[in-house]
């Protein structure tokens, strides 16, 4: 036969075994229930009455008695169940030692180099495009410059730039190394342009001789027209430049396979949870401690004449009980 402590007790089970305390102690329910439905209480039935209480109150030890007796040998087995189970637990958590631990660093290390490559993609990418577009905005004011002043001028603002280094803090080299790369051969194939234009120019208005000043006129022209042209190569010279730029590896990370997250609770400040969010909190009364604190009330006089007392959020009630 199985074991008493392996075998399911039912309710039925357990209200029989009880029940049978019960007839052995003489209690019986049914006739404790005939008798007080059929009981006057007046000052007549005091004692009859009297003695109803004193058997309730018996069957009730005896349920207790009982019920203990019989959950002892089930609530012995989960405890040894419990016992197993947490040993096993332990010798499992001693044997990983402080892997658990580790791996969760080693992957919350990850997780934050990730995001930092991240980021320090993102503010490369956004540098560089700056770069990229200061760069088709200072060739277009080289294309559009009409003399030697304004492209000295444009010039000044492109070293101004260079110079602005906190604006690109690590990609400060790499901002002047553009910008010399793409600008200052334009500049300067623009800046003899015009100044060829300009000679010419010169050279037409000084010349007495009709000939010489028509030979000149025509070479005038097909400078301007060569300076035009330059214009618009300053730009598409600008852009193949920027088509050409490569951009720096990111970084290769494993991948993080997460199984969740879980938000951890703490109180750090008592009052102000109770204060502010007294409803995510669970609060129970030390009754021991509260009839003790009571008790010394009552001595010092403190309840009223109904037996009652309300003090600091607490209400005492003294309960009287007749044999």
């Amino acid at each position: 036969m199985a074991n008493q402590t392996e075998m399911i007790l039912s309710s039925e089970a357990a209200r029989v075994k009880i029940g049978l305390r019960l007839s052995r102690a003489n209690i019986f329910i049914g006739q404790l229930s005939k008798e007080v439905s059929n009981l006057v209480l007046n000052e007549d039935t005091i004692e009859e009455a009297s003695e109803l209480l004193t058997i309730a109150r018996e069957a009730k030890k005896t349920i207790e008695s009982a019920h203990r007796e019989i959950k002892k040998p089930y609530l012995d087995a989960g405890k040894a169940c419990d016992s197993a189970k947490n040993d096993l637990l332990a010798t499992i958590d001693a044997a990983m030692g402080t892997l658990p631990a580790r791996y969760q660093n080693l992957l919350s290390d990850i997780e934050f180099r990730k995001a930092e490559a991240e980021r320090a993609a993102r503010l490369e990418k956004e540098i560089k495009s700056g770069i990229e577009a200061n760069i088709l905005e200072f060739s277009s004011r080289i294309a559009a410059c009409q003399n030697r002043e304004e492209l000295v001028s444009v010039e000044r603002l492109i070293n101004l730039e260079k110079g602005r280094r906190t604006k690109y803090g690590d990609f400060a080299d790499f901002a002047v190394e553009r910008y010399n790369t793409c600008l200052l051969p334009i500049l300067k194939d623009q800046k003899d342009k015009i100044s060829e234009l300009e000679e010419l120019r010169n050279a037409v208005s000084a010349s007495e001789n009709p000939f010489e000043a028509d030979e000149l006129k025509i070479k005038l022209e097909e400078k301007e027209n060569e300076v035009n042209y330059n214009r618009v190569a300053v730009q598409e010279t600008a852009l193949v430049a920027m088509d050409t730029q490569t951009t720096e590896l990111q970084p290769i990370l494993p991948d993080i396979k997460k199984t969740g997250s879980t938000i951890l609770c703490e109180i750090i400040d008592e009052d102000t949870v109770l204060k502010k969010h007294r409803e995510l909190l669970n609060i129970e009364l030390r009754l021991s401690e509260a009839k003790k604190f009571a008790s010394k009330l009552r001595e010092e006089g403190k309840f009223d004449i109904n037996g009652e007392l309300k003090i600091d959020g607490l209400l005492f009630k003294i309960e009287k009980k007749y044999k």
